[in-house]
């Protein structure tokens, strides 16, 4: 059973904002994650708004927060997931499929998950052509047919990809419009990408891996279908609370916890920071949420008002 001064649940922009803020106080820092390190940040292609950095990979982003939390003294632990937290004397018990932890604080930070379009054929084909991320598997289909499925900002930055590497990109939005921002829009205009709007996906078909794809358009009701060997999808993200909720966590309507202007739960002691809280889900907010969850641990380990 190992103690520390604050679990951090969570390794992702948020997770390692607090680790870096929190080690730097000189206080014990452990980082775990159900996954590897990096949360969503580290499937961003390409980053170009985050201050100070210019264009970077979302990835190489990661790694270096990641460095500089455990340059500090954090101590990082992959494929560990909590799976509930309970109040002890002097903090709490966090429960992981590895043993236990004894933490004086924990900081939540588990994120969101892709968003399923619950369609026939996307649970098989997982991993056999469909994917919810192109800088994890968009190099598996170069000189392939590519759909992508949903036109928001991580949806054009995928097509945008897939216009130089795939053999032809098909953007497939849901709504009459495509929602991205005007940098993306103009970015597509200059491409071969083909835009396909106001249609649904209604299956993913094929035989050993994805054939092609099922398209409905919701204005005339037509169907079609057209081949397509990769089906990469970004219609939405969920937040990862069921260990929020398993702890009786105030969450909101939209699934999020309730946090208030410091970050604290309605447990002292536990803070939630990032997308988690339903804040604006960028990675500059992510990261300055984890540094004032981390102002707040300290406050509270040290007895601060």
């Amino acid at each position: 059973m190992k103690e520390t001064d604050v679990c951090i649940i969570g390794a992702g922009p948020a997770g390692y904002t607090a680790a870096i803020y929190a080690a730097r106080k000189m206080l014990s820092v452990i980082v775990i994650d159900k996954a590897s390190s990096g949360g969503q940040t580290a499937n961003a292609i390409w980053m170009k708004n985050y201050p100070g950095c210019g264009r970077i990979k979302g990835k190489e982003l990661m790694q270096k927060m990641r460095a500089q939390a455990e340059g500090f003294g954090a101590k990082t632990k992959e494929a560990v997931e909590a799976t509930d937290i309970k109040k002890t004397t002097n903090g709490f018990e966090v429960t992981t499929e590895k043993g236990k932890i004894l933490a004086k604080t924990v900081v939540i930070a588990t994120g969101t998950k892709h968003k399923h379009l619950n369609i026939p054929g996307e649970k098989e084909f997982y991993g056999k052509g469909v994917s919810y991320c192109a800088n994890c598997d968009g190099l598996f289909f170069r000189k392939q047919r590519v759909a992508v499925i949903g036109a928001g900002n991580s949806g054009a930055t995928a097509a945008l990809l897939f216009d130089e590497i795939a053999s032809e990109t098909i953007l497939i939005e849901f709504l009459p419009e495509i929602n991205c921002d005007e940098i993306y829009r103009a970015a597509l205009q200059k491409t071969k990408v083909k835009i396909i709007r106001n249609t649904a996906v209604t299956e993913i078909f094929g035989k050993e891996a994805v054939e092609g794809i099922t398209l409905k358009n919701r204005a005339s009701g037509k169907e079609e279908k057209i081949a397509v060997e990769g089906v990469f999808i970004y219609v939405g993200l969920l937040p990862e609370n069921s260990l929020a909720k398993k702890i009786g966590l105030k969450i909101s309507e939209k699934g999020f916890i309730v946090v208030n202007e410091k970050l604290e739960t309605g447990i002292p002691g536990i803070f939630a920071a990032g997308d988690i809280t339903g804040a604006l889900a960028q990675t500059v907010v992510a990261a300055g949420q984890g540094a004032i969850a981390a102002t707040g641990v300290y406050n509270f380990i040290k007895g601060i008002k």
